[in-house]
């Protein structure tokens, strides 16, 4: 059952880190992979994912915020949902810290 969840996980969590991190993609697309993960999610996300999804998505600020600790805390909350996505998938993050995954799209994170 575990092989059969993570299955149906990986393709839709790989994309959602995608197109949620900057990758380019028309508000179409972007729409499809939210509804995909949305419905994914509900039979086979943990309660982590979903609660981490749910934190970030529902404090994402809008582009014409200008505060960089909302920026930062808001990347923050994006790591999180993205590490409990890599921990559905049997990934560790133990030797994770705080901002390393923000740090490999994010140059100037530190500087929030």
């Amino acid at each position: 059952m575990e092989e059969i969840r993570r299955d149906q996980l990986t393709d839709t969590y790989v994309e959602m880190a995608q197109v949620l991190h900057g990758r380019e993609a028309a508000q179409e697309k972007r729409n499809d992979v939210m509804l995909d993960f949305m419905q994914k999610s509900l039979v086979y996300a943990s309660a982590k994912t979903i609660k981490a999804f749910t934190a970030w998505s529902a404090q994402v600020p809008n582009e014409k915020e200008t505060d960089p600790k909302v920026w930062r805390a808001s990347s923050l909350r994006y790591e999180g949902f993205v590490k409990a996505m890599r921990s559905d998938l049997g990934i560790g993050n133990r030797s994770l810290q705080e901002g390393d995954l923000i740090r490999i799209a994010v140059d100037d994170f530190d500087d929030l």
